[in-house]
Formats: structure tokens, C-alpha cells, sequence
């Protein structure tokens, strides 16, 4: 095996041969001796569980159950997606009264993936998203509206390092999820009284740059959710707007050094996918593709459309 999570891999493999035959003969002895060779499509292949808009996290013992599952799999990448359910020294109202993990927690959870080599990638947010923390008078000077950070101001990103720095703190990793999708009414809020109007593309350039001076203090490597982009392109405001427009001088003047992370649950058409991963291409590198499974419409999953959404947007990836 070329990577320790290759190993964990064939032993699944390996388990689910023998349970099969166990299954099929009442003897081991006359099990056929077999051989599985795998080449990987993808150099990093995980899950990422959403641990804050259901305003519980998962426990860590049922963290390490998942990555015992991921690594039979060969998965060899975990996100746990939180908003404020992480602590962060000396900002008491961020979680507060809501579920979130410790530093200690998280250190376990990485100790605990990296037996099986699996990466844990802390994933955050550093623009919207972040209602159940914005909601408290604290952080009333750094608010854009009910959701999002006002950006431009030095308040905000001495919040936003705390986060970062808080996030990044208990994991192995170099990488990170810095977040900053659907902010809906980016420079309409806050922003438009003390600035007056500005067009989103140029307002979310100069806002990530002054992330990634963050970013590349504590030498790490981010990625971002890319919609906003393409919305800003978008007469409509809509992610996969296939009328959408962004000039090449706004993509020339995105920041360097950040990887794009195209979020798609709802397309069945492999050509749909294979369009938007080329549209991101022109960014300058490959984005990261992140599919969902369907869980948010009801009591339980949605299998038809996790199914044939998932099927036609892998068969684009790889």
C-alpha cells in the first residue's frame, strides 16, 4: 500500500470477503484463495458532517465510530462543519448555550483518525453563516446584518484570526476550511451605510485577502466555498445560473493561494457537473467537489436523489 488508509482499505476488503464466504460455507477451509488490485481516482476522499445547524455536535466516542467506518472504506479525509460549536478562549457568547466541542475533544479526534490516516480538516465560517453567534450584543460593532460579518474593519478580523487560530489548533493538518458561502446581502447591510455601494465581486476579493493574510501567518493552506463568485455573476443571485458571468479581470484579481470547493447536491446530469467543474477550472486550479446527502427534507434520507445526484457528479469527477 502507497498511504496508511490504502492498508485499512484492504483489510475492509479483506473482512467483507470473509464474511462473505463465511456466509456461503459452513467451512472456512474451502474458501478460494482471492486478489483485489485498486487505484484510487482521488488523492483526498472523505465526509464532511454538518455539527452545528441542528445545534448538536456528535459525541467523540460516535466520531471515532465513523472513522473506524470511513477507514474500512478507504476514506481518508473527515470535516466536521462548525459554525460556533467551537470554543474559543475569552468569547464566552460564541456556542453559547449550544452544543460544541472542546480543544481536548478535538485533539482526541485527531489523534484517534491519524492511527488510520485519515486527514481532519477543521471547516469553519469567516463571512456569513454565523447567525447563532451574530445574534449577541457582543458582536453587535462586527455584524454586516442577522448572518454576516462587516467586512473591511480591523475588529473583524481580529475576531475572525481568533477563529481561525482557535480552529486550527488541536489538528495535524495544514489545511482548512475557511467557509464563506451564501452571504446573501454582502455590502447591502452594514457595509452599504459606511461605504455606500460596491459590486460583491470586489467586496469578497479585498475580504479574502485580508483572511489569508491570516491564513499565511499561521502557514496554512484554505479553501472556500466557491458560490459566491458565481453568484456575484449571476443576475439572479443563483449559484448554477448557467447565464452567469464573471470577467476575467475579477477572476485575475482573486486572491492566490486559496482552492475552490464547488458544493453541488441537485443536478442529475453528468454534463451539468462537468460544466461547472470547467467554469472553476478557470480560476486557475481544480476545485474540490462536494456533494450532499440527502437528509434535510424531511424525517429521513432522501436515497433516490442522493443516489443519482451523487452517481452523475463522481462520474464527472473523476
Amino acid at each position: 500500500y502507497h498511504e496508511k488508509i490504502h492498508f485499512f482499505r484492504a483489510l475492509g476488503l479483506l473482512v467483507e470477503k470473509l464474511r462473505q464466504n463465511n456466509d456461503q460455507n459452513s467451512s472456512m477451509a474451502s474458501m478460494d484463495s482471492f486478489e483485489i488490485k485498486e487505484k484510487p481516482q482521488f488523492t483526498m476522499n472523505g465526509a464532511m458532517f454538518d455539527v452545528s445547524q441542528g445545534n448538536a455536535v456528535i459525541n467523540v466516542e460516535n466520531v471515532k465510530k465513523f472513522i473506524t467506518y470511513m477507514a474500512a472504506m478507504g476514506l481518508n479525509m473527515l470535516m466536521l462543519y462548525t459554525e460556533d460549536s467551537y470554543e474559543i478562549k475569552d468569547e464566552p457568547y460564541f456556542g453559547y448555550m449550544r452544543s460544541k466541542y472542546s480543544y481536548n475533544e478535538l485533539k482526541e479526534i485527531d489523534d484517534y483518525a491519524y492511527n488510520f490516516g485519515v486527514e481532519v480538516i477543521p471547516c469553519i465560517q469567516t463571512l456569513a453563516h454565523l447567525v447563532d453567534a451574530l445574534k449577541w450584543p457582543c458582536y453587535r460593532d462586527i455584524k454586516e446584518d442577522d448572518d454576516t460579518l462587516l467586512v473591511g474593519y480591523d475588529k473583524t478580523y481580529q475576531f475572525i484570526e481568533k477563529m481561525i487560530s482557535t480552529a486550527c489548533a488541536p489538528f495535524r493538518t495544514k489545511r482548512i476550511h475557511i467557509g464563506m458561502d451564501e452571504a446573501w446581502k454582502l455590502g447591502q447591510g452594514q457595509y452599504l451605510l459606511k461605504n455606500g455601494y460596491r459590486r460583491k465581486f470586489d467586496i469578497m476579493n479585498e475580504h479574502l485577502a485580508k483572511v489569508l493574510e491570516i491564513t499565511d501567518k499561521y502557514e496554512l493552506k484554505p479553501m472556500i466555498w466557491s458560490d459566491m463568485y458565481f453568484r456575484a455573476g449571476s443576475k439572479t443571485g443563483d449559484y448554477y445560473d448557467m447565464t452567469s458571468d464573471i470577467p476575467k479581470e475579477v477572476i485575475d484579481k482573486v486572491p492566490k493561494g486559496v482552492q475552490l470547493v464547488y458544493w453541488d447536491y441537485y443536478h442529475e446530469d453528468e454534463s451539468f457537473y462537468n460544466e461547472w467543474i470547467k467554469r472553476h477550472r478557470k480560476f486557475g486550479s481544480d476545485p474540490i467537489f462536494a456533494g450532499g446527502l440527502w437528509t434535510w427534507t424531511g424525517f429521513t434520507h432522501n436515497y433516490g436523489l442522493t443516489y443519482t445526484n451523487t452517481n452523475a457528479a463522481l462520474n464527472a469527477c473523476k
